[in-house]
């Protein structure tokens, strides 16, 4: 159709390295990593790129002799460090030190896949699905265990590890948590096939014969597929048994973007393209985005002109009164003014600015904040929820209707009822929810601002760990509704993140309602006592709460006469 909207992708060579043909390449945009092994030794060599030098050479070259067979490798350019198990002994080596890190004991087991993930930590997964999270020179930090059967391969890329069932080609994908453990984000059938490809943005590649499978997507390729990497824009990079690096799409023909000798090795990730074939290394930029066709362009454009000439005739004509609405509408200056109109701004209660200076305001942030970011709200995650339950079965008709009028309604008490009545199905409901909020998201500007204030304490319905990352203030001192230590933090004037609902990060604090957290205080007084000290004492901040659920989860667990003039969020409309 003339609309149609493609991707217009190139690459450009960064640098060219002759005769370098390594055993592991990485490359986080600055600089590339390349890792030589043999029977004695691993060596490697950190290259800048982007210089225009004539005869390269890499910024850091070092080897340590790695004495018995090698059982894991891995490398990561962005973090700056290589990794490998030999003879039970994990060894690491930063990329620009004078001498490795101390070996660390690990089990002298099969090992299944390695890598090192984005907080410089080296995870090892075991043929048997044991998992060791390993400090590198500072010991064990954690170990745990991942479902797997005998015969079942994995791979660990960036932050994520997949896990493949030879049988029936079912897959499943987890995310890295900051101290090694792991939470399951996906799970599900992946075409069958031998080989496969777990990217650095946690997708599992398949290729195939004239093709490459991404989850249930079928890309079309010249011949044989043996490497393939996503980009950013999430386009598709393979190479294989035919000449060239080619971008594969759907239901297009392939288009080749470089030269490359067939069997070459292709790894992707963002920005970088890294081709090894026995002649030596190629670093490459992908450039490029989404491209209009030249007719789509004219009709944008025609449409614009058209639209522009309308609202300027409109404009000339009906100018006045339109401006009138507009300040009626956002301005809140009456309909019947005539010439001047001032800006107002909504002042801030001289009582919440008195607090923030005396150190005794909290924040409680509400689902409408993480909304900024990216995550659903309350009912967003309900529907979403719902329709997971339909989907995967988890409830008769009946009790799907019963739900699905407790939602609508905003019956919270008749939800709590079903969820207890509900049993096994709540931990499903549980995992459900924390891969909803354990998705990756960038930081709104209001979290920003928010830093910036001075907060006594801050309290929070969400089980994100947007707030957490504010800095190690705030993921420190972090506790949970069952968390007795919150009363010590509130007693001592500490600053503390007080999680009422629990986190995604830890499945078994997560309450789905407010009635399971009303359980809680009736089973923890001390909950119960401290929120009413905390809102007698300090005034509130309250962003992204509904005014509906914040009133009876207040009225469940706090007394009002207590309270009263301490409530500060944003002013209310004329219309109230």
């Amino acid at each position: 159709m003339f609309w149609e909207i493609d991707l217009a992708l190139s690459l450009a060579v960064v640098r060219d390295l002759p005769g370098r043909n390594y055993a592991w390449t990485d490359s986080d945009g600055d600089r590339l990593v390349g890792i030589r092994t043999s029977n004695t030794e691993v060596s490697a060599d950190a290259w800048a790129l982007g210089e225009s030098a004539p005869d390269p050479k890499p910024v850091h070259t070092w080897s340590e002799a790695a004495p018995g067979p090698r059982s894991a490798l891995a490398a990561d350019a962005e973090v700056g460090m290589a990794a490998w198990v030999a003879n039970g002994k994990l060894s690491a080596r930063r990329l620009d030190s004078d001498r490795a890190l101390a070996p660390v004991d690990v089990p002298r087991q099969a090992v299944a896949a390695m890598g090192i993930l984005e907080s410089g930590i080296a995870a090892i997964l075991y043929a048997d699905g044991s998992t060791v999270s390993v400090n590198p020179g500072a010991g064990v930090s954690s170990q745990g265990r991942i479902p797997m059967a005998a015969g079942d391969n994995a791979q660990i890329t960036a932050n994520w590890l997949a896990v493949r069932s030879q049988k029936d080609a079912h897959a499943t994908v987890h995310r890295a948590g900051k101290d090694g453990s792991w939470t399951e984000h996906w799970r599900g059938m992946v075409p069958a096939g031998n080989r496969w490809i777990l990217s650095s943005g946690g997708d599992i590649l398949v290729p195939a014969k004239n093709g490459v499978w991404l989850g249930e997507r079928f890309l079309p390729a010249p011949g044989l597929v043996r490497w393939a990497g996503v980009s950013r824009f999430g386009a598709v990079l393979v190479t294989g048994d035919f000449e060239g690096v080619h971008l594969v799409q759907d239901w297009k023909e392939p288009v080749r973007l470089a030269a490359a000798a067939p069997g070459s090795a292709l790894s992707v990730r963002g920005r970088r393209a890294i081709l090894a074939s026995s002649r030596g290394t190629t670093v490459f930029s992908v450039r490029g985005g989404a491209l209009m066709s030249l007719r789509g362009q004219v009709l944008i454009y025609t449409a614009a002109v058209l639209f522009g000439a309308v609202f300027l005739y409109v404009l000339a004509l009906y100018g006045r009164l339109f401006l009138k609405v507009l300040l009626r509408l956002f301005g809140r200056v009456p309909i019947g003014f005539n010439r001047e109109y001032a800006h107002r701004e909504t002042p801030v209660p001289s009582e919440l600015i008195q607090a923030f200076l005396s150190g005794r305001t909290i924040l409680w942030a509400g689902s409408g904040l993480s909304a900024q970011a990216g995550y659903p709200t309350w009912n967003d995650m309900l529907l979403r929820l719902q329709h997971a339950a339909q989907t995967e079965g988890w409830f008769t008709p009946e009790i799907l209707a019963r739900l699905n009028r407790a939602r609508a309604s905003g019956d919270e008490e008749q939800l709590g009822q079903l969820i207890r009545a509900l049993g096994s199905p709540r931990s499903r409901m549980v995992e459900f929810v924390c891969g909803l909020y354990s998705k990756p998201a960038q930081l709104s500007r209001s979290h920003y601002a928010l830093y910036r204030m001075p907060f006594r304490s801050c309290l929070t319905t969400n089980y994100d760990d947007l707030l957490e990352r504010l800095g190690p203030e705030w993921s420190s001192r972090v506790h949970t509704a069952q968390s007795e230590e919150a009363v010590f933090a509130a007693a001592n004037g500490r600053f503390f993140l007080w999680k009422l609902n629990g986190s995604a990060n830890l499945p078994q604090t997560v309450l789905l309602c407010s009635p399971e957290l009303m359980a809680v205080a009736e089973a923890s007084p001390h909950l119960r006592e401290t929120l009413n000290l905390m809102f007698e004492a300090n005034s509130f901040f309250f962003v992204g709460v509904s005014p509906t659920r914040l009133l009876r989860l207040i009225d469940g667990l706090i007394a009002f006469s207590r309270i009263i003039k301490r409530l500060h969020a944003n002013p209310p409309t004329e219309n109230g």
